[in-house]
């Protein structure tokens, strides 16, 4: 029966290649019509087809791939152990052009990135890409960051025996459905991927698309921010009781970032009577797409509200209005000036929450809303040992105000969210190392 699946897994993923070699011509349209749009760069856009990569080092190569900014700074961590630890080359590929700028813009800020890590755009999903691809850069393993799952790329590695390992994999309910209707694609080239999941929940998922190596190891992000590399800021007065931290240590600052449509104006409805009380408060949004920065301000100013662009060094005791973040890879510099951390997405249904691990690891006292399902794991983690707060957005008013009242409340939340991170770090990443190191990806 094993072999009977096996077979028509192979028969489907012949019809598939068979469909992508035919309609090849189509890609270069596809990716034209994207530049044109600004969804490409044009002096890179030619990395997607496999070509125009940049000159292969000398030595090994070791392939990391996170598709957009999210999955791959969630491999710094793990990039940066690897590099500590051997004398290999690193390949990041993403496939998104705002990641792509951030990287390139990363790697040339950094002394430890400079020349051991090479960014370059991940190819499309076509046989000849991934020849030209592969030829180039002969990895000798590939790590891939939570998803961005392709037949033609496993089937590449697969039939040139380079070591495939999903770091973080994960999947949402809606996903899995999917992928399991796509299983034919899959069914003969998942057994030789290895897959480090975050839960026993995502195990399950992934066994049953045919996964035979899946380890259970805790989420990828708890490894992204060394807290060595965070210095402390002593957001919070030492004066005892129920005082307003703002009449002895102005200005305190609210950041609500990573928001979707209707959070920002929940925070701005809030906003008027907030800075009434508390007159040093200083509110920072940072919407999660940046296309989207327009109409925050425009949101902003229809309340006869100033918007100050975050544009360091900006000096906060100075902040006449509200601060709006429209431009990406500065959150964890916000962070370093927040006290209080909402993040998005989870006001209301249907994204599910995002990151609450990097505001921790500054030691912010972390809100979020009651909808955290796509980051259902850590969340749980961060309710048991309560350094996370709920708000409601029916009574978020009143909940603002009780933390803003109770200074040592924030102070106590933010240090049992720094003491979580620094705690699932060092354990997470040791077992995520320890797994490469069994499998020859560092040298033990």
């Amino acid at each position: 029966m094993r072999a009977f699946f096996v077979n028509i897994s192979d028969g489907v993923l012949c019809v598939y290649r068979g469909l992508c070699f035919l309609a090849w011509p189509v890609y270069p349209l596809i990716l034209w019509w994207r530049l044109y749009h600004g969804a490409e760069d044009k002096p890179w856009w030619r990395q997607k087809m496999g070509e125009c990569l940049p000159a292969r080092p000398k030595g090994g190569v070791i392939w990391m791939h996170g598709v957009s900014v999210g999955e791959s700074m969630a491999l710094e961590g793990v990039m940066r152990a690897l590099l500590a630890s051997g004398k290999d080359t690193i390949v990041l590929t993403t496939s998104t052009a705002s990641s792509a700028r951030l990287w390139r813009k990363k790697i040339a800020a950094c002394d430890t990135l400079r020349g051991r890590v090479i960014h370059t755009l991940c190819p499309l999903d076509h046989p000849l890409f991934w020849r030209r691809f592969l030829n180039h850069w002969r990895p000798r393993c590939f790590l891939l960051s939570e998803h961005d799952f392709w037949p033609h790329l496993f089937w590449a590695l697969h039939n040139r025996r380079i070591m495939c390992t999903v770091l973080g994999a994960r999947m949402s309910a809606k996903s899995a459905r999917f992928w399991l209707f796509v299983k034919p694609l899959f069914t003969s080239i998942w057994r030789d991927v290895v897959c480090c999941v975050p839960s026993d929940t995502q195990a399950s998922l992934f066994k049953a698309l045919g996964a035979r190596h899946v380890h259970v190891l805790g989420s990828l992000k708890w490894t992204k921010l060394d807290p060595a590399l965070v210095q402390a800021h002593n957001r919070y007065p030492s004066t005892p009781g129920k005082t307003s931290p703002m009449l002895s240590k102005p200005p305190f600052v609210i950041s609500a970032v990573s928001t979707h449509v209707g959070e920002e104006k929940a925070w701005l409805d809030l906003y008027p009577a907030l800075k009434k009380r508390y007159p040093h408060l200083v509110l920072i949004l940072a919407p999660r797409h940046t296309k989207r920065v327009s109409e925050v301000c425009d949101e902003v100013i229809a309340r006869g509200v100033k918007v100050e662009r975050w544009q360091p060094p900006l000096s906060l005791k100075a902040v006449e209005g509200v601060v709006i973040v429209d431009k990406m890879g500065v959150l964890r510099n916000v962070y370093a000036h927040s006290h209080i951390v909402f993040v998005g997405g989870s006001l209301f249904p249907g994204v599910g929450g995002h990151d609450l691990i990097d505001p921790a690891a500054y030691g912010c006292c972390v809100l979020c809303g009651p909808f955290m399902e796509a980051q259902a794991d850590v969340f749980a983690l961060f309710q048991q040992k309560k350094a996370v707060g709920v708000v409601q957005a029916s009574t978020m008013g009143e909940q603002v105000s009780g933390y803003l009242d109770e200074q040592k409340t924030c102070e106590l939340m933010g240090n049992r969210a720094q003491a979580l991170v620094q705690e699932r770090y060092h354990t997470v990443l040791q077992g995520y190392m320890t797994l490469l190191t069994q499998q020859g990806v560092v040298h033990a």
